[in-house]
């Protein structure tokens, strides 16, 4: 943080002060930008920032910088709690999911290999025209094996895997 930054809003002793409210509240030093940042747009937003005294502006420092450590605090914090809830939930998708990818790995190699050629194929995303067109056979030989992919999943109750 250097005096130039804020020249003409704060002198070199507001700060000092300033920094030295905002380790005392626990604002590590790349946090203290934001912290000035904050008070300077609230104080020269104010009237009475330019018309207090020295005394004043100090007790009007001190408040600026408690009220943006603080903001800065609980946006932090909601932060924080929304990356745990976000863990969460992805904990307990992975978990929910597991068995069923397992399931359905075990399914597709428990069929034929032409069977396992057009699931890695619908995997990519391709048609049943793009793959006939790959395998060399008819669009109406594809649609079958798809049918009887289809067949085998149901069979074994992760046709859910499907939608």
């Amino acid at each position: 943080m250097r005096k130039r930054d804020y020249e003409g809003v704060f002198d070199g002793d507001e700060l000092a002060l300033i920094r030295s409210l905002a380790r005392q509240a626990g604002v590590r030093r790349h946090e203290l930008p934001d912290i000035l940042q904050e008070i300077a747009l609230d104080l020269v937003q104010s009237d009475e920032w330019s018309q207090a005294e020295p005394a004043e502006r100090g007790g009007m420092l001190w408040v600026a910088t408690r009220n943006a450590v603080s903001r800065i605090t609980r946006k932090e914090s909601r932060q924080r709690r929304r990356d745990e809830q976000k863990a969460l939930l992805c904990d307990e998708l992975y978990w929910d999911k597991a068995p069923l990818q397992l399931d359905v790995q075990d399914t597709v190699a428990s069929l034929d290999s032409r069977c396992q050629e057009v699931c890695g194929y619908l995997v990519e995303g391709l048609s049943a025209d793009a793959i006939s067109r790959r395998m060399g056979c008819s669009w109406h030989t594809v649609t079958a094996l798809i049918r009887k992919i289809r067949d085998r999943f149901e069979e074994t109750g992760v046709d859910g895997w499907l939608e």
